[in-house]
């Protein structure tokens, strides 16, 4: 009898891991490049609200021209559903100059709500937050990111800081790696930050700016584009693919799952369908 309550009792344990396993487990949401369809946004809104996820990243582009209050309202509008599930964090892209989207004084003046981020100080565009087992780091690409920078000591600072948290996801407008048909990479941006990125063992890079899906490893990197948010997409010149990669011409949003050890990311396009999908090693 004494032997089976035992038996019983480290059963009742091992379940109540495994449920505590699951329980850890959690989602962030990835798209970007947002302007110039509002269906398109809508429709993916509609499914990202679903998600129920703990946040939402834009990785820029977020309105056709950033001076223009009425476009910020418009945007707002369209984010507010997912904002009531998920808190919801910009990077800055280029059409997005105009208005400090992330100050409440400057937004309020036209009636608009602001993104309420940590940027370590007024006026700047990049930050770093902490989230369960991940950190954050948003780059501004629009300054210098060279290690005598402002940003570029800040950004290694944030990184040097995240050591000991199993997943580093960093997030920046341009990106370096790309298969557009007419755009080169970007070598200066590669120059700045592949190396120290590689040396910090960031678990994904997420970038905008090319309208499209692309999934690349570079040396041993991992770089996500997700631009399909809503701006007319681009075509992808497919001899600039390396044996691994995944591109798609379509709209879509990246669904992020984190476990303890494991992430699993999905790339989900506007019919639901699985479009890629990969798995991510804690560091």
């Amino acid at each position: 009898m004494k032997r089976f309550a035992a038996g019983v009792l480290v059963t009742l344990l091992l379940l109540a891991g495994v449920a505590t396993s699951q329980a850890a487990d959690w989602k962030f949401l990835v798209y970007g490049d947002t302007r110039s369809s509002d269906s398109i946004h809508v429709a993916l809104v509609d499914r990202m609200v679903q998600e129920k996820a703990d946040l939402v990243l834009n990785t820029g582009d977020l309105v056709p021209r950033g001076r223009y209050p009425e476009q910020w309202a418009n945007f707002f509008r369209i984010i507010a559903p997912l904002q009531k599930v998920s808190t919801y964090y910009p990077v800055r892209g280029n059409h997005d100059f105009g208005m400090d989207y992330l100050d409440n004084y400057e937004m309020s003046r036209d009636g608009l709500p602001h993104f309420d981020v940590p940027r370590p100080r007024p006026g700047v565009f990049y930050y770093a937050f902490t989230h369960k087992n991940a950190k954050f780091i948003i780059l501004d690409p629009f300054l210098r990111t060279d290690p005598k920078s402002i940003q570029g000591e800040w950004f290694r600072t944030e990184l040097e800081k995240a050591k000991g948290i199993p997943f580093v996801f960093v997030s920046f407008h341009y990106p370096i790696f790309n298969a557009h048909p007419r755009r080169p990479d970007n070598e200066e941006l590669r120059a700045n930050l592949h190396d120290v990125m590689r040396k910090y063992h960031v678990s994904v890079v997420f970038n905008g700016h090319d309208h499209y899906y692309y999934h690349t490893k570079r040396q041993g990197l991992i770089y996500v584009i997700t631009g399909g948010g809503g701006a007319h997409l681009y075509d992808i010149d497919k001899a600039r693919l390396r044996k691994g990669d995944v591109a798609d011409k379509a709209h879509h949003y990246i669904r992020c799952v984190v476990g303890d050890k494991r992430m699993h990311v999905e790339a989900i396009d506007l019919d639901g369908n699985v479009i890629d999908s990969f798995d991510v090693k804690a560091r």
